[in-house]
């Protein structure tokens, strides 16, 4: 049997298809994710954009793997806070704000006050969820609201497209500021205290859930067979945690991409609406777990730093000649803030080169990664027993010795690069394992290519 997983990626799309019997990926397409500037100067998404895109990547891997009559399920992990408005006849109206863009800042500053905050129910709130981008859109294209009958994540706008059924999964409702996680449910009381239609919010599932059946006309137009059930994803930083083999309290995962994931599980929900550290925490993708989590911007940071001091500078030569400065930055530090917006630099002097800054900028990001992973077991009560990571930078050997280090454990490195879909692809097989016990086992046979670094 085989399963389909999509990941709908801040930089690129991509699709897979696991093959359980062979325990492999057996094919993957990749385009870049299609972003725009629109007009009111913000970056924004294009949903249909989005959805053709999957489509091209659908009909490729059904040609590369040849036979797709065995295909069972899709799956689609993607970005969280990105909304989709649906008009009446489940069309996408206007573009999605990027979960990126700070337009929704604003209104989550006016929107929170000692009355409002205590509507969260203890939960921490951040002016990236959906509901502040909602806000954003009754002000300026109310029209658009006015005419939206329901909203949606990406990932489940691509579902619900493929099957005609638009739901959420608890994961990605945990980024909308509009989800109860004690109870699993909507919280009409935020919706009411900012004067929208609750009615819009669509019915919730947990993830891994079958939502629906593809339809005839596009199983025939992707070369799909229309007996494929299209089941609830998962937002990506969970996927590829579940991808990776986390399962237990003990473990803390890092998916180090663009944002740098800390991520641990949790038996039971906390409050977190005290706590001063960006924390994020929602429902896990097992039916039964919460996670608790804190994203650096390490790979924007290094990103910014390296086109500044290394612009149409080879990977290889960056690392070369960096690799070549001594532990300690020759004294200079990098540091990020609390609140993780603003960076400094201390130590220079009129001899410190590129190399050196950039590999303080790599410690000092390092180093701050042991403070997220502090605060978290802090507020788990439990110390992590295994660090779990994965993404393009653990191909990098200074990367990986600098986090191994700075977290000094040993470190899990899961080479497979496409996690994020590979999670997808699993939640996709989840309903069709009858022992949940198996399906927990059946990843190991995968991770034929797991590396453990010192610490």
């Amino acid at each position: 049997m085989k399963y389909i997983g999509v990941d709908i990626g801040t930089t690129h799309i991509k699709a897979i298809v696991f093959d359980e019997e062979s325990n492999k990926l057996i094919a993957k397409r990749i385009e870049k994710t299609p972003v725009m500037k629109d007009q009111f100067d913000g970056f924004a998404h294009d949903p249909s954009a989005i959805r053709d895109c999957i489509y091209r990547l659908l009909k490729k891997v059904v040609v590369d793997i040849g036979d797709a009559s065995d295909v069972v399920s899709l799956s689609v992990a993607s970005f969280g806070e990105e909304i989709v408005l649906l008009d009446k006849d489940k069309e996408p109206i206007g573009n999605s704000l990027v979960w990126y863009d700070n337009r929704g800042k604003e209104e989550a500053e006016e929107f929170l006050t000692e009355e409002t905050l205590p509507l969260f129910n203890g939960n921490k709130v951040d002016s990236s969820f959906s509901i502040f981008k909602l806000l954003w859109m009754k002000k300026y294209r109310p029209t658009d609201l006015e005419k939206s009958v329901s909203v949606v994540d990406m990932g489940s706008y691509i579902v619900g497209s493929l099957c005609g059924n638009y739901v959420m999964d608890w994961s990605h409702a945990s980024r909308t500021g509009v989800f109860d996680i004690f109870t699993r449910s909507w919280n009409h009381s935020v919706m009411e205290a900012a004067e929208l239609e609750y009615t819009m919010l669509p019915p919730l599932v947990p993830s891994g859930s079958v939502v629906g059946t593809i339809k005839k006309d596009i199983s025939q137009e992707l070369g799909l067979p229309n007996t494929m059930a299209l089941v609830s994803g998962a937002h990506d930083h969970l996927c590829a945690a579940f991808a990776s083999g986390v399962r237990k309290k003990g473990d803390l995962f890092i998916s180090a991409g663009t944002s740098e994931a800390h991520l641990v599980l949790t038996e039971d929900p906390i409050n977190t609406s005290t706590i001063s550290y960006p924390i994020d925490q929602g429902c896990f993708v097992d039916d039964k777990s919460y996670y608790i989590m804190s994203s650096l911007p390490s790979g924007h940071v290094f990103k910014q730093w390296r086109q500044l001091l290394y612009k149409n500078v080879d990977e290889n030569t960056i690392y070369e000649e960096i690799s070549q400065v001594p532990v300690g930055s020759e004294g200079v530090l990098f540091h990020l803030s609390e609140d993780l917006k603003q960076e400094s630099l201390q130590g220079m002097s009129y001899s410190t080169n590129r190399a050196v800054l950039l590999h303080a900028i790599m410690e000092g990001l390092a180093w701050k990664s042991k403070e997220v992973s502090q605060v978290l077991s802090d507020l788990n009560g439990e110390h992590y027993e295994k660090v779990i990571v994965a993404g393009h930078p653990t191909k990098v050997e200074l990367w990986k010795e600098m986090k191994a280090t700075a977290l000094e454990k040993d470190l899990t490195i899961i080479h497979e690069v496409e996690s994020t879909a590979l999670g997808a692809a699993l939640l996709a097989q989840k309903p069709f394992i009858h022992c949940k016990e198996q399906h927990i086992a059946e990843f190991s046979k995968y991770q034929n290519s797991i590396e453990i670094m010192n610490g």
